[in-house]
């Protein structure tokens, strides 16, 4: 498994019980070590602080970036020990867990529960998800998907990721950013070993010199207040 939470280019990597994580985009790893004692199956992240991982019966938050977990246990809610497919954040404040026999539940992080979430008629294994434009759709068994526009938290400013335009890319000198909105901008640039620039913008545009650098692939990380996205820039 692995999961990219964006935070400096950063990476979690796991297998069974052994979670790898590295600051520079792959180029070296650490091992995290005594993080969860048990073999676990899914790994998802909301940002760089935030991370959960389910294995077959538990699972386990972290809200330091995987360098400790939280184990929480719902035993008490599934007296039949259906086992858990899939877990994923929603918001900043609740994740979802799917399993064998409709298992469905959200976790409230503020109020520190478990919800049951009833369904009537499903009797499927819910097995994936995956979000587009802040529509949730979770797929099982026997060709079923279901479609939820309340499953992830709405907002009315477009996704910075798809809001911030970089060009000319492929470029020899320079790049330009256009932001969706005025705000202060954290924008760093990675080559596959190492941060190479790292500037503060403040307005709706922004541009970096890329003169001094090497030809090859470029990763920009951009941050503001509306959230993180990274662009992939090839310097000729």
């Amino acid at each position: 498994m692995l999961y990219l939470p964006l935070e400096e280019l950063s990476l979690l990597l796991g297998s069974e019980n052994i979670l790898l994580k590295s600051s520079d985009f792959g180029g070296s790893w650490e091992q995290i070590e005594g993080a969860i004692e048990t073999p676990f199956m899914k790994i998802n992240s909301l940002d760089e602080e935030k991370v959960i991982i389910s294995s077959y019966y538990e699972v386990y938050l972290s809200f330091n970036g995987g360098n400790s977990f939280e184990n929480f246990s719902f035993d008490t809610l599934r007296p039949n020990q259906q086992p858990i497919y899939n877990c994923f954040f929603a918001n900043e404040n609740e994740f979802y867990i799917i399993g064998k026999n409709s298992l469905f539940y959200r976790f409230i992080i503020s109020e520190n529960r478990f919800e049951k979430i009833n369904i009537a008629g499903l009797n499927h294994d819910l097995l994936s998800f995956f979000i587009i434009n802040n529509v949730g759709f979770i797929v099982g068994t026997n060709g079923l998907i279901m479609r939820n526009e309340t499953i992830t938290s709405t907002n009315e400013i477009p996704n910075l990721n798809s809001s911030t335009r970089i060009y000319p890319n492929p470029t020899s000198n320079y790049i330009n950013i256009e932001f969706y909105e005025y705000s202060t901008y954290d924008v760093k640039v990675f080559n596959l070993q190492k941060m190479v620039k790292s500037q503060i913008f403040e307005g709706r545009s922004a541009t970096i010199s890329l003169e001094n650098l090497n030809s090859g692939v470029y990763f920009v990380l951009i941050k503001s207040n509306k959230g993180v996205c990274v662009k992939k820039v090839i310097k000729l």
